[in-house]
């Protein structure tokens, strides 16, 4: 795995605990407690798209160098069981900034790309994670892909965050000189017409030439660097690598010359260039000297697509499923300095955590409260971080159909037990611990068990709202 050792975290070990002292937490703000305010440190999230969760090497990828994520997995905490609240880029994306369940907001399918319609969006009445990281002074930034809403009521600059960069849509071509072209054989009306919009800075259109994956780092590095030394920042950093359509450096392709298959190499070029990138994003925290302290999250919006080169192994299926291959995915956190001591750095923690968590987590990090009469179904992890404590340990958590152009997929977690129907097939049932596969279906053997885990799902999903727009395609 390039070059360093990952200890497992093994259920019931806390010998990397002994000894440390549990921060003292103030009361009142997020549940759980928060953060010493004082510290205020400086949050950078970072989201892949489409990314295998077997495509990185803190997961044992072999044939895809990951280096600069492999040093920062290995200075953090490896959640090897990390999930997100969508198998697609969309749902996903509103339930991680909203710290909500996309199924309760109406979010739970890809926003189509539509300016001109202003009910095409994650809900006003849902505050994103940027906006009370505002409120408390800090400056906020989303770099890259958004994908929550492409009318202007719903733009990131009137989500909270102070600075914008990239493209609404939820999905872009990497080579701004080509655009034009593109623009000149494709019918406006057409869905991909998206793919070639201009660039946006600030809601101006700006082009560009160069790689679209070195251009969002490059916004990064300036963001950081643009930041005042005395304040602390809050840099959402979404790349669309290795995200559809498939283009990569020709760099990138020679350097990757040994993989044989086409559509890996292209893939696997393409996670070579964000990872640069994240590197480079590093090297501008030291040079500012603000790596110490931050705090850096890195995740996938959903599993790897596997027609295109993707690799989820050890799991079943992928992006648009709701097998473990399409929602838990490759993810890390890494702490600032300060708060080293008291997480299990150099571990790969097994418990259940979900993309959900980040908003309450990132709120007591500043210590910022949540906007008033604020719902969270995400759990602050730093208290159980600090000791030792599965976050979810009886906790269900739950997925409910999600896209138009795949039948109805649904799926219920409790602990180590797994009940799913993917593509309106009968319920299954699987045992997550002695399974990751999920091959053994145990409906049959444990028919009580798996009643119980669906009784649990429709009363959950009683619960949600009926989907805001509903995208059809021919």
């Amino acid at each position: 795995m390039h070059g360093f050792k990952i200890k497992m975290w093994k259920r019931g070990d806390m010998s990397w605990a002994a000894g440390l002292a549990v921060l003292e937490m103030t009361a009142g703000c997020v549940p759980g407690g928060q953060a010493r305010a004082a510290e205020r440190p400086n949050i950078l999230l970072v989201v892949a798209d489409d990314l295998g969760y077997g495509d990185v090497g803190f997961n044992g990828c072999r044939d895809i160098p990951t280096p600069a994520l492999d040093r920062l997995a290995a200075e953090g905490v490896i959640f090897s069981n990390g999930h997100v609240a969508g198998a697609v880029c969309g749902p996903s994306r509103a339930g991680m900034l909203t710290g909500r369940y996309p199924e309760r907001i109406g979010a739970q399918q890809n926003p189509p790309y539509a300016p001109d319609d202003p009910s095409v969006g994650v809900p006003l009445s849902e505050p994103l994670m940027a906006a009370p990281l505002q409120a408390a002074g800090y400056r906020t930034g989303a770099i890259g892909k958004w994908h929550l809403g492409s009318h202007p009521r719903f733009h990131p600059q009137r989500r909270g965050f102070d600075f914008f960069y990239g493209f609404l849509h939820g999905g872009h071509r990497y080579w701004p000189a080509e655009y034009a072209e593109f623009r000149k054989k494709i019918d406006e009306e057409n869905p991909a017409y998206a793919y070639v919009t201009p660039l946006e800075r600030n809601g101006t259109p700006v082009e560009e030439t160069g790689y679209l994956t070195d251009i969002l780092t490059r916004e990064a590095v300036q963001f950081i660097e643009t930041t005042q030394e005395d304040q602390p920042f809050f840099l959402y950093l979404a790349y669309n690598a290795p995200h559809v359509p498939m283009e990569a450096k020709p760099e990138d392709l020679e350097a990757l010359a040994g993989i044989e298959d086409e559509d890996r190499r292209i893939y696997a070029a393409m996670v070579l260039a964000m990872d640069r990138g994240v590197g480079e994003v590093r090297k501008a925290l030291g040079r500012t000297g603000r790596l110490d302290a931050t705090w850096i999250v890195f995740l996938s919006d959903n599993g790897g697509m596997l027609r295109y080169g993707a690799s989820n192994r050890p799991l079943r299926g992928g992006k648009n499923t709701v097998f473990e291959g399409g929602i838990r995915v490759p993810m890390f956190m890494r702490p600032a300095a300060a708060d080293a001591a008291s997480m299990p750095v150099g571990t790969a923690v097994p418990h259940t955590v979900s993309a959900l968590d980040f908003y309450p987590t990132f709120l007591a990090l500043a210590g910022a409260p949540p906007p008033e009469g604020k719902v969270l179904d995400g759990l602050n992890l730093l208290p159980h971080l600090r000791a030792g404590t599965d976050p979810r340990k009886d906790v269900p958590l739950c997925i409910s159909p999600h896209h138009v152009r795949v039948p109805a997929c649904r799926g219920v977690r409790l602990n180590d037990w797994k009940a799913l129907s993917d593509r309106n097939r009968p319920w299954g049932l699987f045992d997550l611990d002695a399974d990751l596969g999920e091959r053994n279906n145990l409906a049959k053997s444990q028919p009580a068990k798996l009643e119980s885990l669906r009784d649990y799902f429709d009363a959950w999903s009683a619960q949600n709202m009926e989907p805001r727009w509903v995208v059809t395609l021919p």
